[in-house]
């Protein structure tokens, strides 16, 4: 999850720190080195204690990095929305991401070997089902996950 927020007027986004480690694992992603440097010392991700840390980037490039990827849920998309839409948005993550899975399924060997970008594109999908589902049980108050408090 990500969130940008204003700090004495400059665009600042705190970064889930698993969603960095997810970014780390896609070798196709190049990551600026500050945010490599930033945050090396704390990439490897224990569930029960830092899976919810957040990180904070305020250079311009770090910013505009996590801009392009929409697979990391950007928290302002969901804040205001009721339980009810975001189960929609969760439903219909999951369902772009079956009909892609139906897709290369029925799809033949040889394509599939040009089409191997579909199999980075579910997983995306199924990655940004599983935030959405998060947001989703924090809204009912059944989560252990915290927002950061500047966003509250």
């Amino acid at each position: 999850m990500k969130i940008f927020h204003k700090e004495e007027g400059k665009e600042v986004v705190y970064v889930n720190l698993k969603d960095i480690t997810y970014l780390y694992d896609k070798i196709e992603i190049k990551m600026p080195n500050s945010i490599f440097r930033k945050v090396t010392p704390q990439v490897i991700v224990k569930k029960e204690k830092n899976q919810f840390l957040f990180v904070r980037f305020d250079k311009k490039e770090e910013v505009e990095f996590f801009k392009k990827y929409d697979f990391i849920v950007d928290y302002a998309n969901y804040k205001n929305l009721t339980i009810e839409e975001i189960r929609k948005k969760w439903a219909k993550t999951l369902e772009l991401a079956e009909n892609l899975i139906k897709i290369w399924n029925e799809m033949p060997r040889k394509k599939r070997k040009k089409n191997g970008c579909i199999l980075k594109e579910i997983e995306d999908l199924e990655y940004k089902a599983d935030w959405i589902k998060e947001i989703y049980l924090l809204k009912k108050e059944e989560s252990n996950f915290k927002i950061p408090y500047l966003v509250k």
